[in-house]
């Protein structure tokens, strides 16, 4: 079977146009010089640059676009291709006659949506973003704003409720009383004071030294009615001095009480709680436990 080519060359503007056709298949090349295309439609730049440019009445210029106008295709010197939208205006990617991604103008890049809120966002309503930096700064449509530098070992990441992490040292518990029971009998705890004075220390509980550290919390768990007459006061103490944290109960009061604060501990420094109260006589609370947490 024979076949039939025909090459044929058109010249406008310097430009080369060649057709190269047979009984099977046809190839177009565009250049500006003379050379064989290698596909069906083949652009060759003797030189670095714009290679494709789409324009219409609206791009810059009108019916007289410039290199400038509309959006081009090109490879440049470092054979890196480039696709240029030269226009204040998006370039977007459609399946299905669907848009699914979007680059604006400005350079935000979106994801099943046509309007991302970051430098690059998922969801219709970005619900994920990560801006510029780096940052993821949306998660699931919750804002988020993370700590500007790495957080020490051992530290982890604290939501304040609002989006804004920080990084936080773990807390550590240490019960300082566990009055439960002994042999399954219960064991009451004894405040001793006298008239018109704030109470003694709860029978002889020893102070414990401590590593340097920072108390946050102090939480009291009260298993049974308060056997004393008025409030009792529980007082953190820091090598035998009171400190700011303290929580006041009430006579018939049950369960948990806490309080939060700041006491800076030395390596060393020694640690007990005060119970104490304003009545005179004595009197007795029936079992409970406290509990500090503090951050190294």
């Amino acid at each position: 079977m024979k076949t039939h080519t025909l090459f044929l060359t058109i010249c406008l503007n310097a430009v080369l146009i060649f057709f190269l056709a047979s009984s099977f298949a046809q190839s177009v090349g565009v250049s500006q010089s003379n050379f064989s295309p290698q596909s069906l439609f083949h652009i060759h730049n003797t030189s670095a640059g714009q290679l494709f440019q789409l324009t219409n009445l609206n791009t810059t210029g009108g019916n007289t676009p410039t290199a400038s106008s509309g959006f081009n295709i090109g490879i440049d010197a470092s054979m890196n291709i480039t696709f240029n939208q030269f226009e204040n205006a998006s370039m977007q990617f459609l399946t299905n006659d669907l848009a699914r991604m979007i680059i604006l103008s400005g350079g935000n890049v979106g994801i099943g949506t046509a309007i991302p809120s970051s430098l690059f966002s998922v969801g219709n309503s970005s619900q994920f973003q990560i801006n510029g930096s780096g940052n993821i700064v949306a998660l699931n449509g919750i804002t988020i704003s993370w700590p500007s530098a790495q957080g020490a070992a051992k530290t982890y990441l604290q939501n304040d409720g609002t989006g804004n992490l920080s990084w936080k040292s773990p807390k550590i518990a240490m019960q300082m009383i566990n009055q439960s029971s002994i042999a399954g009998v219960a064991k009451n705890i004894t405040v001793y004071s006298n008239s018109n004075t704030w109470g003694y220390l709860v029978e002889s509980y020893s102070q414990t030294p401590m590593p340097a550290c920072v108390v946050t919390d102090m939480k009291i768990n009260i298993y049974s009615p308060n056997g004393i007459t008025g409030n009792t006061v529980f007082t953190l103490m820091q090598n035998g001095v009171a400190t700011s944290m303290s929580i006041s109960v009430g006579s018939s009061a049950t369960g948990w009480f806490s309080t939060t604060g700041s006491v800076t501990f030395a390596q060393g420094d020694l640690i007990d709680v005060r119970i104490s109260t304003a009545n005179s006589g004595s009197g007795s609370i029936y079992p409970l436990s406290i509990t500090i947490f503090y951050q190294p």
